[in-house]
């Protein structure tokens, strides 16, 4: 069927016409439901619509059409009820002045079902339209629902004031409310204080003044025979009951005759069961007046002697009539089925104890009540309880009400509020027993679900109250809240307030973890001044575990709240909740450092968001901020531009003063940001470039190696050569295990020649995705389906291909596949291309892998590695030139940013720190001196401050590493130094990562065989402070120091070695190895003992220590191979140091040793072999063998030319 009626249904008028015209056939309303279901354009169309109540109306009509298809009916209610929450979400778009406001709040005031919820709605919809003269008659309409509403919520005084308001509009149903709700207030009254006050009968005797003389009895309608009743209350209220029986029983027949009128469910609104009520009150009363003596007693028919005949009763007779009267009245007649739902009914339950009271002291026999009866009373017992807050008792009167019962109206109301009333009472097992107890027998009640829905609420304003008294059962409340908000999301998607629940639930846990995250700053801030102030306070360790109690708390808070916010956006995606989880969900994300889904959330809800927000600004500078920590830098740059443009003032209204303040942050920090990407980018750059001289360095060695196998073969004319042995390329930690197809078409990328740190990413470039790497054995082996096809090795050159084979022709090399030609790769272009015929064999054989290689394969790689270095060094000045100009890019922007923000204290302490750091980079020292100065001088408090001169340290030292000229080398170890005595002087204050640094990252090896200090004194004061926090408990760092307590001891007695403090440097190693005997650094401690027992030449202790060391490293020699060479290497060196021939003889047979038992290609052992060599140098000048001497010389000069004695051996007398 066709969705055009459900589409003309939304459009205004037409629908009309459709419906009066009789077009729609009996199956329209499935077809509305199918179709509706389909185009979410009908919302739209609804949302948009300015006949919302019109809409209304003709689905009533519709309703009507189809009252005998039940499916339909339930899917027209359904879509009446979603048309009218469309319209109130407009609600607050329309001024409240506009009469279209209050035609829509009157028309949602009507699809309320209590009179709380009406109103609100009637109250805006009275004050919206009152004046307006063309809505005359709907301003009345209103006023009636409004005055009923007042009237039921007893808003007495708010009801007078809109009759007094309402003018000339149906005087006589004005003149009936006037009437009543001033003897409500009259009612209110008595009930209080048991007696009217004279100004309340007054104002009583001029109602009933008012009633007799005015018009409301001009017409024999409904109003007049409600007046009669309320006439009839006025006279009881004035204590005049034969006054009240007379109206009533004179205008009884009249009120009969329009009773007839109302029956069915509407007859709660009869005339007729007024009267009987007032009747029954006046009959209670009159017998009250004769038991006092009052009143007469009345006449009655007795009968005497088998004759009936009228004659006075006697009191007790009158009262006992009477009595029976309002007994049987209030007992029979107004407890008929259709009169059960009057309140008049339920009054008279109530008021049936006390009359049953009354007679009971009278003596008389009291009919039992039936079982329904009770229950009734009961009810209207808890109601009362419950409205007076004694939930305890409206709890026991429901739990009497309730009994027996499996169905109804009555029994699902009293479910309902006996788990409302366990809630009260924060017995919140028994309210969620119910709850579900109500769900059990009323799946579909609206009104079970609402139970549910409270007992979520109570439970959270509970675990509010018990928060900071009892934090464990506050988190077992907001546990059960949680668990009855995920029911109704669960369980009954339809539930009108789904949305609200899960937001609700939601934000519960953001507004908690928003909280806890308050205490948050508020610890670390007095943590922080703690520090500042007493660094050993003990007060300090508590925190801590408290604030990292809190940090659980806030994480713990915030993911509890991600699955509401989750079924938000997969349910309401495109609604204001849906988008606004998805934000929320984004913040979480970031909060708990899930950076990937951080940036995934933010960007989502970005793409979602309808225009520019503060929220939308946010979303978008946050993901910026992680994608530039994640190294991302395009993609940041790209978003930080974006939101400085979008936060000027024609993409967002600012005129909101914290909007404008959030906007101007997001803007601030994108400014600030924007310049380190280029600086990054810059920083990167010049790594790469600086990669490429260090892989020249490399390349330059292989080629001397190669030329020296070149001229070689000129000599002997060998056939094959022996290659070098290969050097393994540097593979990154981060590096990928699996390749993805790249630009060039060869198997290898040979740009990865150019830049050794690369080799694996531009390696993924170019290998089929199916391919794998591994590392071992100092070659990179590939696998294709766990099959080994091929290994790579050698200084990014060197490859050697089982069943694959890179070979040379002139100066490019030739690229093959399986024996196959693919291309040719120019090295001094960096360029792969297409081969031309006679280039290059099309085919070639693919042999096995072997070490040896042609003479003339070896010259063609020769002249492959030379064009590498030049192009290397071209490719090097390109590079550090881009580098270099995006490093000035981004000072440029940081110099702007402090310019326009001098006093932002949030970035501009950092930018100053790291415009220094460049400068240093730059080797600029004056103007990184400068940046520090104004650093201290602007912001003197800031933590970058405090920082900044252990930062310059450790930057000169950096650039002190790196630095090959032995001027500048010294110049910076210099201005390192410099740094040194304020370090030293806040040490205290330093984190535990810098004390960490200075108290054993500054030992560098001298190549001598033995450490040396950068700055002694600095490292001094970094152990002393490692000791120091590892022995105090109470400190925040004590479990981690505690640990290195082993390793300071040794390092501070290296320091004191340093400082030729030899005596103390013994005794710390001794209180080591008393402390641990079987420590880890045993060897390392001992050798360093024996250095500082022979340098204070304590001979004899030296060689017990050093052989004790040598006799324990030799049985695990593999394992501690360099301790035990060590150990052999220190016997020479003491007997050395022994001004006596013998022992110069003696220490030849050791320091031998050393150089035959270590080979020379031993990298990690030089040092010591070297130190050997020297050694045994001094010693044969010591006994005048100087030819002995010059021989080893010579041999160490061949073997280490560039090595740490070379310098020294001429030194030596």
């Amino acid at each position: 069927m066709s969705n055009a009626p459900a589409k003309l249904m939304c459009r205004g008028f037409k629908i009309g016409f459709l419906l009066f015209a009789g077009a729609c056939i009996n199956g329209l309303a499935a077809d509305l439901r199918n179709s509706y279901d389909a185009d979410e354009a009908v919302l739209a169309e609804l949302r948009n619509s300015r006949m919302e109540s019109w809409v209304g109306f003709q689905l009533d009509l519709m309703r009507s059409r189809y009252s005998s298809r039940k499916d339909d009916i339930e899917f027209l209610d359904a879509l009446y009820a979603r048309t009218m929450k469309l319209r109130s979400e407009n609600l607050e778009k329309i001024p409240s002045s506009n009469s279209r406001y209050g035609e829509a709040q009157f028309q949602a005031a009507l699809n309320k079902t209590s009179a709380q919820e009406r109103y609100p709605l009637l109250k805006r919809a009275y004050e919206a339209l009152k004046g307006k003269r063309d809505k005359a008659d709907l301003l009345a309409q209103v006023q009636r629902h409004y005055l009923a509403a007042l009237v039921e919520l007893r808003k007495i005084k708010e009801a007078l004031v809109v009759i007094k308001e309402s003018g000339n509009s149906d005087k006589r149903y004005l003149e009936y409310q006037s009437a009543r709700l001033q003897l409500m207030s009259a009612d209110d009254e008595l009930e209080e204080k048991g007696v009217l006050s004279a100004a309340t009968k007054a104002m009583v005797a001029n109602v009933i003044s008012a009633l007799t003389t005015g018009k409301l009895f001009w017409q024999l309608d409904m109003m007049a025979m409600l007046g009669y009743c309320e006439l009839a209350h006025a006279n009881i209220l004035l204590n005049k009951p034969k006054d009240a029986i007379k109206t009533i029983s004179s205008s009884f027949a009249q009120i009969s005759k329009y009773d007839d009128e109302f029956k069915g469910e509407r007859s709660i609104y009869s005339p007729k069961i007024v009267a009987i009520y007032y009747l029954a009150k006046a009959y209670a009363l009159h017998a009250k007046h004769v038991k006092s003596g009052t009143s007469k007693p009345p006449k009655g028919r007795i009968r005497e002697g088998g004759k009936v005949v009228v004659k006075e009763l006697s009191k007790d007779e009158g009262v006992k009539l009477f009595l029976t009267k309002a007994f049987n009245i209030m007992q029979k007649d107004l407890q008929v089925k259709h009169y059960r739902k009057s309140r008049y009914s339920k009054q008279a339950l109530r008021d049936l104890d006390d009359i049953r009271k009354d007679m009971v002291a009278e003596g008389m026999s009291v009919p039992k009540l039936g079982k329904d009866q009770i229950q009734m009373i009961s009810r209207e017992k808890a109601y009362e309880f419950y409205k007076d807050k004694n939930y305890k008792e409206a709890v026991e009167q429901f739990l009497i009400s309730s009994k027996g019962m499996t169905g109804g109206e009555d029994f699902r109301n009293d479910l309902f509020y006996i788990s409302a009333s366990y809630c009260y009472l924060n017995d919140f097992d028994k309210a969620k027993d119910y709850a579900f107890k109500c769900i059990k027998y009323f799946e579909k009640d609206a009104r079970a679900w609402q139970a549910i829905h409270n007992v979520g609420i109570k439970a959270k304003l509970a675990a509010k109250a018990l928060r900071e008294t009892k934090p464990e059962e506050a988190k077992k409340l907001l546990g059960l809240a949680s668990e009855m908000y995920m029911k109704i999301a669960n369980e009954n998607p339809n539930y009108p307030q789904i949305a609200s629940v899960l937001w609700q639930a939601a934000m519960e846990k953001w507004t908690d973890a928003g909280a806890l995250s308050a205490r948050k700053k508020e610890l670390s801030l007095k943590i922080k001044k703690l520090k500042n102030a007493n660094p050993g306070a003990p007060e300090i360790k508590s925190m801590t575990t408290e604030l990292n109690t809190v940090i659980a708390d806030i994480k713990t808070e915030y993911l509890e709240a991600i699955p509401f916010f989750q079924k938000l956006i997969d349910n309401y995606t495109n609604t204001e909740f849906g988008v606004s989880a998805i934000y929320r969900i984004g913040w979480i994300y970031y909060i708990n450092e899930d950076k990937p889904k951080a940036i995934e959330y933010l960007l989502r809800f970005c793409e979602k968001s309808n225009g520019v927000s503060a929220d939308y600004l946010d979303a978008k500078y946050i993901a910026a901020d992680l994608l530039f920590r994640n190294g991302d830098m395009d993609e940041a740059e790209k978003l930080f531009k974006e939101v400085i443009a979008e936060s000027a003032p024609d993409k967002i209204d600012l005129s909101n003063k914290s909007v404008a303040n959030r906007v101007k942050r997001f803007k601030t920090g994108s400014k600030a940001l924007l310049p380190w990407i280029y600086d990054r980018k810059g920083e990167e750059l010049l790594d790469d470039a600086q990669s490429m001289l260090d892989q020249n360095d490399e390349l330059n060695g292989l080629i001397g190696e190669y030329e020296v196998a070149i001229n070689k073969n000129k000599d002997e004319n060998e056939a094959t050569l022996k290659l070098p042995r290969p050097i393994p390329p540097a593979i990154p930690a981060n590096a990928s295990k699996t390749f993805t197809p790249g630009t060039l078409p060869a198997d290898f990328a040979f740009a990865s020649f150019l830049d050794q740190l690369k080799i694996t990413v531009d390696l993924m470039k170019a290998l089929p995705a199916d391919i794998t790497v591994s590392f071992k054995d100092n070659l990179l082996w590939f696998s294709k389906n766990y099959d080994t096809i091929g290994c790579a090795g050698g200084n990014g050159f060197r490859v050697s291909i089982k069943g694959r084979k890179v070979s040379w022709k002139s100066e490019k090399v030739a690229c093959y596949r399986d024996g196959k030609l693919v291309c040719l790769y120019d090295p001094s272009t960096l360029q792969a291309m297409p081969a031309k015929e006679g280039e290059a064999p099309a085919e070639i054989s693919l042999p096995e892998i072997s070490q040896d290689i042609p003479a003339q394969e070896l010259e063609l790689r020769f002249l492959f590695l030379q064009k590498q270095v030049d192009a290397n060094q071209d490719r090097y000045k390109t590079v550090r030139k881009e580098g270099l100009a995006l490093q000035r890019t981004g000072l440029s922007g940081m110099q702007e940013f402090l310019v326009e923000y001098p006093k932002n204290k949030v970035f501009s302490p950092g930018i100053l720190l790291r415009m220094a750091t460049i400068h240093v980079s730059l080797e600029d020292w004056i103007k990184a001196e400068e940046y520090i100065s104004k650093l201290q001088a602007r912001f003197p408090k800031s933590a970058e401050a405090d920082k900044s001169p252990i930062y310059l340290f450790r930057i000169l030292m950096n650039a002190y590493e790196k630095e090959l000229d032995p001027d500048k080398k010294k110049a910076l170890l210099e201005r390192a130094q410099s740094q040194a005595k304020a370090i030293a002087d806040s040490i205290t204050k330093q984190s535990k990562g810098n004390i960490n640094l200075l108290a054993f990252k500054l030992f560098k090896s001298d190549g001598k065989g033995g450490l040396q200090s950068m700055s002694p004194e600095l490292a001094d004061a970094a152990l002393d402070e490692v000791l120091s926090r590892g022995q105090d408990t109470s400190h925040p760092d004590h479990g981690r120091f505690s640990r290195l307590r082993e390793k300071a001891i040794l390092f501070k007695g290296m320091v004191l070695d340093a400082q030729g403090n030899y005596d103390k440097g013994i005794a710390q190693i001794d209180i080591l190895l008393k402390e641990n005997p079987q420590s880890a650094y045993l060897f390392k401690a001992m050798t360093l003992k024996a250095q500082m027992q022979r340098k204070a030449k304590k001979y004899n202790d030296a060689k017990r220590t050093i052989g004790e060391v040598a006799t324990k490293a030799s049985g695990v020699r593999e394992r501690f191979k360099r301790e035990y060479w060590l150990a052999i290497l220190e016997f020479g060196k003491i007997y050395a140091a022994v001004d006596s021939k013998a022992s110069y003889k003696a220490a030849k047979t050791p320091l031998e040793q050393c150089i035959k038992g270590l080979r020379e290609d031993e990298k990690e052992l030089q040092d010591i072999r070297e130190s050997a060599y020297f050694e045994l140098f001094r010693v044969h000048k010591k006994l005048g063998d100087t030819q002995k001497a010059l021989t080893l010389q010579n041999e160490y000069l061949r073997a280490y030319p560039a090595g740490a004695f070379a310098s020294d051996f001429s030194k030596v007398k």
